[in-house]
């Protein structure tokens, strides 16, 4: 009897325990669309000064500047949007990012541009440079925090990999080519899977978060630091305290002015 009694006990201690971990252990959603404030400036085509036919298939095409693209309907793509850790406590992170964090996170060089022209790389994870043009490139690039610059020279249909990523940084980092001067790109590398960037739509969303108020950075290549002129947050040098419960959190619309240079 006192046998059962102990069994029956440690069943419903360990069932405890179990919703307990549960209940603490709660995740939600950050969604949220960028959408253009007034009009955006009108960037002309870059420049191409080298490996013409190449770069411009036989001069078929431009090289768009991609520090603004916005969409006939006013998307704006490439809004990036990450968690700053707290510095007193490490993030807590999904268990469906486990299957991600050793991955191989590929750039690519492509029609003389950096594709992504934004690629996001958690600390553990490898980035691929690679080559796709019938020339070759370099991709100058300076990771300070994790002691890591390089400027490799990428042959055609060659890579470069850096596998030593182990911080954060701060601030997205440039990527450029010396030998296609117009071309330029961003590495964004945090220490957590908490980071994205719009699409072509404008739409970003961000899953399983912990919930909890955390701290983002808004940035957008032209205007850096991105302060929305208009949607459900308000931000500061790029930066908001957003609170994340359980379910869906969407911001709907955040309206971007581009400031004037």
């Amino acid at each position: 009897m006192k046998k059962s009694i102990r069994n029956v006990l440690a069943a419903v201690t360990g069932a405890m325990v179990l919703w307990s971990g549960v209940a603490s252990a709660q995740w939600g959603d950050l969604k949220m669309k960028f959408v253009v404030d007034g009009a955006a400036p009108t960037l002309p085509p870059l420049e191409v000064t080298k490996d013409v036919p190449i770069c411009t298939a036989m001069g078929k095409r431009k090289v768009p500047n991609e520090e603004i693209v916005v969409s006939k309907e006013g998307a704006v793509k490439d809004c990036l949007v990450f968690l700053i850790p707290d510095k007193s406590k490490p993030v807590k992170v999904h268990d469906d990012y486990k299957a991600t964090e050793k991955d191989e996170i590929k750039l690519d060089n492509k029609g003389c541009a950096f594709v992504p022209h934004v690629t996001l790389v958690r600390a553990g994870q490898t980035l691929i440079i690679g080559n796709s043009d019938p020339t070759g490139h370099n991709s100058q690039y300076n990771f300070p925090e994790n002691k890591l610059a390089e400027n490799p020279l990428i042959p055609p249909k060659g890579e470069h990999k850096i596998e030593k990523i182990a911080k954060r940084e701060v601030r997205p980092q440039p990527i450029s080519c010396a030998i296609h001067p117009w071309m330029k790109g961003y590495v964004v590398i945090q220490d957590h899977p908490y980071m994205a960037v719009s699409g072509d739509d404008g739409v970003l969303e961000i899953k399983n978060l912990p919930v909890g108020k955390h701290e983002f950075q808004f940035w957008q290549d032209y205007n850096g630091y991105l302060n929305p002129s208009a949607g459900k947050v308000k931000t500061t040098k790029g930066k908001a305290t957003i609170e994340i419960k359980e379910g869906v959190n969407d911001l709907g619309e955040l309206k971007v002015k581009f400031k004037s240079k």
